[in-house]
């Protein structure tokens, strides 16, 4: 977000954290997870000149297979008006590489998980003294709860170390702001159904339609019952040119709710496409049945007369 405060000035305002961690639930690990997580592999590029935004982002974009560096994502992320990166700039500069960005619920059991499951998290911490805020990312690769230590990619530090209960402090004056990124199909662990139908529809926006298709069929597979990504799916596969999927996908979506106008109608109109005029008519006519001023469906009774016989 702002400027990048240095790991070397971590120490001073740690033992300012630590007076007020006490508002805050300790972190407990899950029974379900291991006691220690470390992920050695993930590419250190020291933070220098307020760039811990595009060095941070580097680290997670070569750990998920992209080869790039923090000189070449600077220019995307790096704003210098500012003397530092936004949130938002980090989220697109992910999509531009062939990743999904995905920014995780503010919870601790949330980044828990997530390094179990392999995943480096890039993290917002605020490293000022109140009420001055220093803003400074920061990447997640590991814990200890034994310690009861993160361990992180911070400054000029490939291996740093921050206790939990300063994290929190930190993180929270950060407002909890963390994502992570995975090749699309690739699910987060904690991931949520409507945050990755998001993240589709930012892919669709940039044409990449079969990402998008890929972050649907894996959501499936975790939701088989959501009528919105069979719809989602089934855009998507139109658009791609697949007319047979599309339909599938719609008419599953329909099967799961009948009341999704959306997919109703586009089904509705690709049956027209192919000539099937007597299904399009009988499925528009078992829509407005079900809801006669229907604003999706009402209008295409307009060119389908048989639909009102």
């Amino acid at each position: 977000m702002q400027r990048c405060f240095l790991a070397r000035q971590l120490a001073g305002v740690c033992l300012l954290a630590l007076a007020a961690c006490s508002s805050l639930e300790p972190i407990t690990l899950p029974q379900s997870l291991p006691p220690r997580v470390s992920l050695p592999s993930v590419a250190f590029f020291p933070q220098q000149d307020n760039w811990c935004g595009p060095a941070s982002l580097a680290s997670l974009l070569v750990h998920a297979g992209i080869s790039v560096t923090p000189e070449q994502l600077a220019p995307q992320v790096f704003l210098p008006g500012r003397q530092g990166a936004l949130n938002l700039e980090l989220l697109a500069a992910s999509r531009r590489h062939g990743l999904m960005p995905y920014v995780l619920q503010g919870d601790n059991n949330a980044l828990l998980q997530e390094l179990a499951a392999g995943h480096p998290i890039l993290v917002l911490l605020d490293l000022g003294m109140p009420p001055l805020s220093r803003w400074h990312y920061a990447v997640l690769t590991g814990y200890d709860s034994a310690s009861r230590e993160f361990q992180m990619i911070s400054g000029e530090q490939a291996n740093s170390r921050i206790e939990w209960a300063v994290f929190q402090r930190l993180w929270a004056r950060g407002q909890n702001w963390a994502m992570l990124v995975t090749v699309p199909g690739t699910l987060p662990a904690t991931a949520e159904l409507m945050p990755l139908l998001q993240q589709g529809a930012a892919l669709e926006q940039m044409g990449r339609f079969i990402d998008a298709g890929k972050i649907y069929a894996a959501a499936a597979k975790r939701w088989p019952q959501s009528a919105a990504l069979w719809f989602a799916s089934g855009n998507v596969a139109y658009r791609a040119g697949d007319r047979a999927a599309a339909e599938a996908r719609w008419q599953q979506a329909l099967l799961l709710d009948a009341d999704l106008a959306a997919a109703r109608h586009n089904l509705v109109e690709l049956l027209r496409q192919q000539g099937r005029h007597a299904e399009a008519a009988r499925l528009l006519k078992q829509g407005l049945l079900r809801d006669p001023q229907q604003p999706l469906l009402r209008p295409l009774t307009d060119s389908m007369p048989s639909a009102a016989d």
